[in-house]
C-alpha cells in the first residue's frame, strides 16, 4: 500500500513539473551574471576607504541591485511586458560602465580589476542586447 501511495505521489509530481514551462537560459545567464558582478562590487568595496565606500561605490551597489530588479521584472513579465524593464536595465550598466570608468580614473580601481569588471559589464550588456532583440524579432 504505501509503494503504490509512493509511486502516485512520483508521478504526480512529475505531472505538475512538466506543466511549468523550463526558464530560457538567456534569462539566467545574465540574471546569474549580475549578480556575480554586484558580489564582486560588494566584496571589493570593502577593501576601499571609507570616503569612496561611501560615495561612488555605494552609488554602484545601488545601481547594480536596481539593474538586478529590473532583470527579474523582465523576467517574470509576459513577452510584450519584458521591453521596459530590459531597456531600463541597458540603460543602468551603460551607468555602471561610466562610474567605473571615473571610479579608475580616479585611481580607485586598479588598472586589472577596472578590466575584470569592465568586460563583465560589456558582456551583461550585450547579452541584455541580445533579449532585447529576440524579442522585438518575435514581435514584428
Amino acid at each position: 500500500q504505501a509503494k503504490n501511495k509512493f509511486s502516485r505521489e512520483i508521478i504526480f509530481s512529475k505531472k505538475i513539473f512538466l506543466l511549468i514551462p523550463p526558464p530560457q537560459i538567456s534569462d539566467i545567464s545574465v540574471l546569474h551574471k549580475i549578480c556575480d558582478f554586484y558580489k564582486k562590487i560588494y566584496l571589493f568595496s570593502q577593501k576601499i576607504d571609507k570616503k569612496n565606500k561611501f560615495g561612488i561605490f555605494a552609488k554602484i551597489e545601488n545601481i547594480c541591485l536596481d539593474a538586478i530588479i529590473l532583470i527579474l521584472e523582465a523576467r517574470f513579465e509576459i513577452k510584450i511586458y519584458k521591453i521596459k524593464p530590459l531597456k531600463s536595465a541597458r540603460t543602468k550598466i551603460e551607468i555602471l560602465k561610466r562610474l567605473i570608468r571615473i571610479s579608475w580614473e580616479l585611481k580607485i580601481i586598479e588598472d586589472k580589476k577596472y578590466i575584470d569588471l569592465e568586460s563583465d559589464l560589456i558582456e551583461i550588456s550585450k547579452e541584455i542586447n541580445n533579449w532585447i532583440n529576440s524579442l522585438t524579432k518575435i514581435g514584428n
